[in-house]
């Protein structure tokens, strides 16, 4: 994905690649690598709109190609918070270049004042002299997407080397199609090449684009003794057009070296030789082509996950009936279903399936669902089984999805249609999620927008602004991709209130791209019996072990889960089960903290024993209620709560912690 500073998503990548704008013509080769790619116009402005795209976004590495001077501010600005390293395109021979040797050590000079942390070479004689000075030095060989040949009339012999570069022998690969009279296939040549083929009467013939010149040639030179740009052998092999090659290291110790290599690159008689017999074993070397090719992309595969440090995996396109699946649960809600349905049936489009599952309704929910189905039959598909609770019917929806995307809706709410009409674009561009805000619903008078982005979060980066908003592990305000929970086999917690809590935070962690609508499409209806207005208790304490044990099996990337902990689980701890402490009897209150202590007291020591974002948090609240929070906290991990609690309210000298308190520092404790 060609990025181009596109502030309309929101990236929670590995890593990225940054390429200056005049090596815009590789960007495909760099995305076909590496995935996402930024071009860097290479002036003040756009290196900090740069900087700035950085930190607003979860970036945790940044590749940048060669070197230019804008390289130090980025260096200066984000190397504290974020990995940075460098690929060096250029080749042990272009050393003898005064330019070049400044770049070299313009990027030894970062390495060693560790404002970056490796380098990758592309020349493997580079890297052999590199690997010998740093010890995080890495070869790096770039693949490229196969192109298939075309069936037209093949003359002439292609040169694709570079006239102007003295590591490319290309007067002397003219001379060799000279002296065997054949015709030379040239690239928009100079006129110094032009008045050389002049002088010595070589008749050559002119093409455009390197792909229009390789297709029409019989056979390629590429008589050089560098690696650093192997994509052009590899483009003319996969064109079915056998590459001769100079002195490198490409193909050596392969079958292909006797076939395609020369022993020296001045030799014109030996080149000469080697384009007709390379024309009379063109089956036989494209033929040993094929087992060349597939281990090369295992090797540029390997060298690039050494260098990321990270496994590449490559997800396979899956094809699907639909587009968008929009799923909705069921149960005992006669009264709001209408509503619900026909807020999905705005949106009318043929990509898009709904999904109905009724769990066990016992009331005229099922009379609704019958009397839409067989107005929709096209529309709507409908399931129906016993109660088995809100957990498994998202996974049966999961499970039974025609959409490569499912949005949810529950059924005693409404959805605008004007949510599907803006991500439509995006799920298009196969963006992982689509989040838009709510619009929390008392009554008619009393309606409150409320961020999905949550601004007031201290944090620089718009998806940490996400992921740790307190509405983050909602499904019914996002249209996810269906990939994201297959791809690591992740499926919602049954059984419990509170399923998608134990869910979504790993499924945003996954993603990488993310569309924000800053817009309350969706439309919360506050009920007083919702699941969400009734006393947790046991049931946060059962889905936060399970979302611990979730994370350390699911989250394979680099994260930092102190941070994680702190923001998912903190205000949850106290709003949700130590707050509910305080108004149980004796009895019932020391059964559940034995409860806590039996299935979460690792989390606990996790959230208040040195962690920094927790105590951050703390640091904020007023003194008065921060002394008692430690206070409190101590007891917790020294097992001692029962009685500690006992003796505060007693006392009636608890404090109580609010997720706006621990959030945002706003006292709204006389509100509750």
């Amino acid at each position: 994905m060609i990025i181009n500073n596109n502030k309309d998503l929101i990236y929670n990548i590995d890593y990225l690649v940054c390429i200056p704008k005049e090596y815009e013509h590789h960007a495909n080769i760099y995305e076909y690598n590496f995935k996402y790619v930024y071009i860097l116009e290479t002036n003040y402005k756009e290196t900090i709109n740069f900087i700035d795209f950085v930190n607003k976004n979860n970036i945790r590495e940044v590749i940048l190609i060669d070197y230019r001077l804008e390289y130090e501010m980025i260096t200066q600005q984000l190397s504290n918070s974020t990995n940075i390293s460098v690929i060096i395109t250029s080749d042990l021979a272009s050393l003898t270049n005064e330019y070049a040797i400044t770049v070299h050590d313009a990027v030894v000079n970062l390495y060693q004042n560790r404002k970056i942390n490796k380098i990758g070479i592309l020349d493997k004689n580079l890297y052999h002299l590199f690997k010998t000075q740093f010890e995080q030095s890495y070869y790096i060989c770039l693949d490229m997407p196969k192109t298939e040949p075309k069936d037209i009339k093949k003359r002439g012999i292609a040169i694709l080397g570079n006239a102007n570069n003295a590591k490319h022998s290309y007067y002397n690969s003219l001379s060799a199609i000279k002296l065997i009279n054949e015709t030379p296939n040239l690239l928009n040549p100079i006129d110094l090449v032009k008045n050389f083929s002049k002088e010595f009467k070589i008749k050559v013939q002119e093409y455009k684009t390197v792909e229009d010149l390789i297709q029409a040639s019989e056979v390629a030179l590429y008589i050089n003794f560098c690696d650093s740009d192997n994509t052009i052998f590899v483009k003319c092999m996969d064109m079915g057009i056998p590459c001769i090659l100079g002195n490198n290291t490409l193909v050596k110790g392969t079958s292909l070296q006797p076939l395609l290599q020369v022993n020296s690159d001045d030799d014109i008689n030996e080149i000469s030789v080697k384009i007709q017999t390379v024309k009379e074993n063109k089956e036989i070397i494209l033929k040993e082509y094929q087992t060349f090719r597939e281990q090369y992309s295992k090797e540029c595969k390997k060298s690039i996950e050494q260098f990321v440090s990270i496994n590449i995996e490559m997800i396979e396109e899956k094809e699907c009936e639909k587009l968008l699946t929009i799923g909705i649960p069921v149960y005992n809600v006669e009264t709001y279903l209408d509503k619900c349905i026909d807020s999905v049936l705005n949106f009318n489009h043929k990509e898009v399936e709904i999904l109905i599952v009724n769990d066990g309704s016992t009331d005229k929910s099922e009379e609704v669902i019958f009397k839409y189905q067989q107005k929709y039959p096209n529309r709507i598909r409908y399931i129906k089984q016993e109660n088995h609770g809100l957990g498994n019917v998202r996974n049966v929806i999961l499970k039974n999805a025609k959409g490569k995307y499912i949005a949810s809706i529950d059924s005693d709410d409404v959805i605008n249609k004007k949510f599907f009409e803006e991500a439509w674009q995006y799920l298009k561009k196969d963006v992982d999620i689509v989040i838009c805000d709510w619009l929390s619903i008392f009554n008619e008078e009393e309606k409150y927008p409320t961020p999905a982005l949550d601004s007031n979060l201290q944090f620089e980066s718009n998806y940490k602004k996400i992921i740790y908003s307190t509405i983050m592990p909602s499904a019914c305000n996002k249209i996810v991709k269906k990939d994201l929970y297959e791809k690591i086999a992740l499926e919602f917690i049954e059984g419990l209130k509170f399923e998608d809590l134990g869910t979504n935070p790993i499924i945003l962690h996954e993603a990488e791209t993310i569309y924000y609508i800053n817009k309350p499409y969706y439309e919360y209806t506050i009920r007083q019996n919702s699941i969400m207005r009734t006393k947790i208790e046991y049931n946060m304490i059962d889905v936060l072990k399970l979302l611990e044990e979730r994370i350390n099996k699911y989250i394979t990337k680099s994260f930092n889960k102190k941070e994680l902990m702190a923001y998912v689980f903190f205000w949850r701890v106290e709003e949700s089960i130590i707050n509910q402490l305080y108004e149980l009897e004796t009895e019932q209150r020391n059964k559940m903290i034995d409860y806590m202590y039996e299935n979460i007291f690792p989390i606990l020591q996790q959230l208040y024993l040195d962690n920094q974002y927790v105590m951050a948090m703390i640091e904020r609240i007023d003194e008065e209620t921060k002394e008692y929070i430690l206070e409190r906290n101590k007891e917790i991990l020294n097992r001692n709560l029962e009685a500690y609690l006992d003796k505060k309210i007693k006392e009636k000298s608890y404090k109580i912690l609010t997720p706006a308190l621990i959030l945002y520092n706003y006292d709204n404790r006389s509100e509750n």
